[in-house]
Order: structure tokens, then sequence, then C-alpha cells
């Protein structure tokens, strides 16, 4: 017998068939370790009240495996080795599980200790992969092995290492894994291709309403940032959504996520006629008529869980969820921080440098700063070892990432664009308590980056933080170094294509933002 510790209380497990499981039978833990953020937040789902109420909805079956049943241990920072061949025995046990549960398709998705906790979401920080086939062949048997063995080994990665060390930890752990049956089907119009029609996150961040945001086929596309959002007003008392809200963005109909059944792997389609690497319209019509009655039932959902499980606490959840014909699945649910309220500055014209001219910001606060540091680099990748040193050397920095530079001639644009989401959450997010997009040559897959939903992995890391970015095109760098209002105080041209421009106000250097409003000014007080 063990107990497991949830936001509902104690959830005594018995052992059954070498798995511990609960009373109902649909949570089942295998091991003796800890369990992880994400399957608490699925053991949390297990019977709950709120399923009652909305009988539509369903919690995908799911196995989570504990570290110590794959004898992994804690590593230090400097050992980023990969994962060593998994114990024959393990691997066996969990096959032999995974099989006698019948599983459909799976997803393996990391469960690590900092993962999906209030404060630390750690989104995006480990891998999840996907598995197609029967484990009775060799060839599936031998894909499933790797696949649960990189997700195994992101515990131990470059960017997991940046979690763990700001989480307070002195070594990395590992992490547990939960298998979870994937929401979809496959499709006779779509052969070879298994996905739900429609699939997304809900969001009760904000004070004024619930935000749900909606993609086409697998969710990948909703944690990137793709889709279209609904956001439902509160009533008056908070406790349930009122009216149908009003919508921003669009569908993703050029970048619908689907699993490839012959690969098992996640695939990008089109909405379109042809075959190939098209799907048909047929397929998502009915549900996009449908509009928007799954997105208020998620909405409802949402509130409901955070009354029952947060509210009290001040927090807010997240959910990501899909719909199977006329189910809703959930998928995952995690506590997170409400938006805060801002009280809006009131600032003299003149002593306004500049404020949001597109997309939206991400973030909310009032924040002030010692020095600017201006980045470009020329090529794909900003080292976050040369971040991480200047932000020491010049601490309480305000970042500015520059998409061009100037040579005299004309600009310099940045080698790889498709590159700005790695280098901000990686390179300047951990280094900066705010960073501007210095959008100088308008690059189009940057504004449509930086104006996602909001509900994204990148948001969910911003708000864990209490950090801001923003995005302007008023060739703000160029205007600091020309102001007289600031003092260069250094300019490095770096070995790997980096450029470094370093500024000292001559006067008090503040940010605020508000995300509820996409409001954004940096001023002098």
């Amino acid at each position: 017998m063990r107990e497991l510790t949830l936001p509902t209380g104690k959830l005594t497990l018995r052992k059954t068939n070498g798995l511990y499981q609960s009373p109902s039978g649909n949570v089942r833990v295998m091991g003796e370790g800890q369990i992880g953020g994400k399957a608490v937040g699925l053991a949390t789902l297990d019977g709950h009240p709120v399923l009652s109420k909305f009988p539509s909805t369903y919690v995908p079956r799911w196995l989570v495996v504990c570290p110590d049943v794959f004898n992994l241990g804690e590593r230090s920072f400097y050992d980023l080795s990969p994962v060593e061949t998994l114990r024959e025995e393990a691997v066996s046990q969990i096959i032999d599980t995974v099989r006698s549960i019948n599983f459909g398709p799976l997803a393996l998705r990391s469960s690590a200790p900092v993962e999906d906790q209030f404060g630390w979401t750690a989104a995006g920080a480990f891998l999840t992969e996907f598995h197609v086939g029967s484990l009775d062949d060799a060839g599936p048997r031998a894909a499933f092995v790797g696949k649960l063995n990189d997700v195994l080994a992101s515990a131990y990665s470059q960017e997991a290492k940046v979690y763990w060390r700001r989480a307070g930890y002195t070594q990395m752990p590992p992490l547990a894994v939960v298998i979870q049956e994937l929401a979809g089907k496959e499709w006779p119009a779509a052969p070879g291709y298994f996905f739900p029609a429609i699939a997304g996150i809900a969001n009760t961040a904000s004070s004024r309403c619930v935000k749900v945001a909606t993609v086409l086929g697998h969710g990948y596309a909703a944690v990137a940032g793709a889709g279209l959002l609904h956001k439902f007003p509160l009533s008056k008392e908070g406790t349930d959504i009122d009216g149908g809200g009003e919508t921003d963005y669009d569908l993703n109909r050029d970048r619908i996520f689907c699993l490839e059944t012959a690969s098992g792997d996640l695939v990008r389609r089109v909405m379109g006629e042809g075959g190939g690497r098209y799907l048909p319209p047929a397929i998502f019509h009915e549900e996009i008529a449908n509009f928007p009655k799954p997105q208020q039932a998620m909405a409802r959902i949402a509130l409901n869980f955070q009354q029952e499980l947060w509210g009290k606490q001040g927090k807010a959840v997240d959910m990501e969820w899909a719909k199977v014909d006329e189910r809703l699945a959930l998928l995952q649910i995690r506590p997170i921080k409400k938006l805060p309220n801002i009280s809006w500055p009131e600032v003299e014209v003149e002593n306004i440098i500049c404020t949001l001219r597109f997309g939206r910001v991400t973030g909310s606060g009032v924040k002030s700063f010692r020095s600017v540091i201006g980045v470009f680099c020329k090529d794909n990748i900003i080292s976050a070892e040369i971040i991480a040193r200047y932000a020491g050397k010049y601490p309480d920095s305000l970042i500015i990432y520059r998409t061009a530079i100037y040579n005299g001639e004309e600009f310099r644009q940045l080698g790889a664009i498709q590159y700005a989401e790695e280098n901000i959450c990686k390179a300047l997010l951990p280094n900066a308590g705010v960073i501007i997009v210095d959008d100088m040559i308008k690059d189009e897959a940057i504004r449509k980056y930086l104006s996602g939903t909001g509900l994204e992995h990148l948001a969910l890391q911003i708000a864990d933080e209490e950090k801001i970015v923003a995005c302007t095109e008023n060739r703000l760098l160029s205007k600091l170094l020309a102001s007289t209002d600031f003092i260069k105080a250094e300019t490095a041209e770096l070995e790997d294509g980096i450029k470094i421009d370093v500024l000292f106000p001559k006067r008090k250097l503040c940010a605020a933002a508000c995300e509820e409003d996409d409001r954004f000014m940096l001023y002098f007080e």
C-alpha cells in the first residue's frame, strides 16, 4: 500500500499484480519513487466531483512509471551524457503492463518533480514522445524502448539543468514517465493518421475571463501558441462564464499536427484537398460549425476545477484537452499563477521611450533597470553562457534582442528567425526580467511567434517567473545608443557572431506591462 498526496487530500493505492492502483483502478503506479507533477495532476482528476457535473468528459487511461524502476539516480550538473541502456527486466515489466491494459496509440510524457507545480510549470522543458504499433513485434518494441529512453534522458539535458538549478536543486534528479493513451482516432478520409478533430488549452489566469485556445488536430500546435482564442467573460460573482465571449487569432489550417501511424511520429499537415500532406476539410467542418459549444464547456470545466482545488489559495488552472466524437478528453491539469492587477503608472509624454507597437505583451508588472544589454546574433543560436556572463556583470538589466543591426549601408538580418523561440527561452529569459524584441525589419515569422494566444508554453514560463516579453519596431536600441540620456558602457563583437552593446541610463529606467490590456511602456521615472 502507498499514499499519494494530492490537492484533494490523500489517495490510498493498493498493490495488485505488481501495480499500485486506486479504488477506481484508473490511477496506476509502477514503482516506489516520486511520481512527478504531471502524474499528480492526473491522479487529482480521478473520480473528482467536477467530472460528474460534465458527463461528456473523461480522462484517457494512463500509467506512471517511477524512477526507481529504471534504477536511475541523481547526476551532477556537469554530467549530460546519454542514459545508458535500460534494464531488460524493467523494459519487459513495462511492456507487459502496457499490453495488459490494452492501450491504443500512446504518449510517453515526462513527469518531473519541478513540472506542473505552482510557480514551476517547466512547460516544454522535458520531452514527450509518441508510439503507435503492437509491442508484440520487435520493430515497434525497439522503437518504444528508444523513445522511453529519450524521455528519461531529458531529465539530464542542458535545458533541464536550468530548471533544476532555478528550483534549488544541487543535482539533477531522474524523472517519472507517464504512459498515457492518446485522445483521437483514425479517419477514413485521412488513412494513416491518428488525431482528434480539435484540441486545445483552457486557462483561468485572468480575473476577467476564461481563455480557451482551440487548434485543429493534435494539441501540440496549441502549446506552441497557435489556434483560435475564445475569451469568455466571468459573471459578476466570478463563479461562471457570462455570454458567448469574443474570439481572436485564427485556426491553424496550415499547421495541423497528427500522429503518422506508420512511423509513430508527430507530423505537420495542411487542411486542403489532394491527399499527401493535405487533410480533407470535411473532417473538421462539423466541429467548426459547433463552435463555441466545446469551448464554453471547457471554460466551465476549468473554472470549476479552479474553484474546487485552488480557488481559496488564489491559484488558477491550466488544462490541456481534446475532443473525440462527442466527448471531451482531459489530458493534463496544473496550478498556475493568476495574472496580477497592475496600477498603470502616470508618466509625462516626454518621458515615454516606447510603447507596444504590434502583437501582444506577455507578462505583467512594473520593473526598473540599472543597465540595458543589446543583443544581436548573426548566426542561429545565441550562447546562453555568454548572455549569463553579461547579465552577471550587469545585473538588473533590460535585454533588447535585435532582429537586425545597421552596418552603415544596410540592415543585417538575424541568420535564422525561426530560432527566436529557442533564443528567448534558453538564453535570454533566464537572464533578464524584461526582454524587448526590437523587430527593425518587421519580420512576419517573429511577429507570428510573439503574437500567439498567450496560453503557449513560453507564456507559462514567463508567468512562472513574473517576467515580461514585448515587441517594438521602432529601432529601439539605435534610438537609445543615440540618446544623451544613456552612457555607452561597452560594445563587443564576439567570435561566435554575437554583438553586445551595454548602456547605463542617466535617469531611472522602468518598464510597465499589463497582459490583460496588451499594454507596454518603457519610460523614465
